[in-house]
């Protein structure tokens, strides 16, 4: 058995050709000291907000090993114009749906949906297999004129370990 943590910039990549995807926790077990189980609401809950709090568990001929890594965005977006009237006349799980239904066409998928109060309208996290289809991905809607998207580059700590151990050199304007 293997054991890898999950959680921020790195994903693994369901199989190609469908098959059925195992829950969560067939899939991942709590790292010590994690103490939520998955008969709670409170462990369901704990599960989709704090994926860093896991460890995928599987075995060397799991279908998932080997697969390639996919980027991983927070997305804030706001309703403008004719998308808050559309908001209100479909309302949030059709607008929801449409939301996943587009990131899985250009290969993504949607890990989690939220709207809030305050000066952004909807939060929500999303893997892409690379940049370009982030991108387009982006344009789409960005172009539709009713949504205001922006999307943020996520890492995981290991990334920003990697990205430390670097030695850049630069010099400043003017030194």
């Amino acid at each position: 058995m293997w054991a890898r943590a999950v959680g921020g910039h790195k994903r693994p990549r369901l199989p190609v050709g469908g098959g059925s995807t195992p829950s969560f926790w067939e899939w991942f077990r709590p790292l010590p000291g994690a103490e939520f189980t998955p008969g709670t609401v409170l462990g369901q809950a704990m599960a989709r907000r704090l994926g860093t709090c896991y460890e995928r568990v599987g075995s060397a001929s799991d279908p998932w090993d080997g697969g390639t890594t996919m980027a991983t965005f927070l997305v804030r977006a706001n309703y403008i114009g004719a998308g808050v009237k559309g908001l209100m006349s479909e309302g949030g799980t059709k607008r929801r749906a449409a939301v996943q239904s587009s990131v899985e066409s250009v290969g993504g998928s949607m890990e989690c949906f939220y709207y809030a109060f305050g000066d952004t309208d909807v939060y929500g996290v999303v893997t892409f297999p690379d940049d370009a289809s982030a991108t387009a991905w982006s344009l789409m809607i960005n172009a539709t004129s009713s949504v205001s998207l922006n999307l943020v580059p996520l890492m995981t700590p290991e990334d920003l370990d990697a990205a430390v151990s670097k030695t850049p050199s630069y010099r400043a304007p003017g030194a």
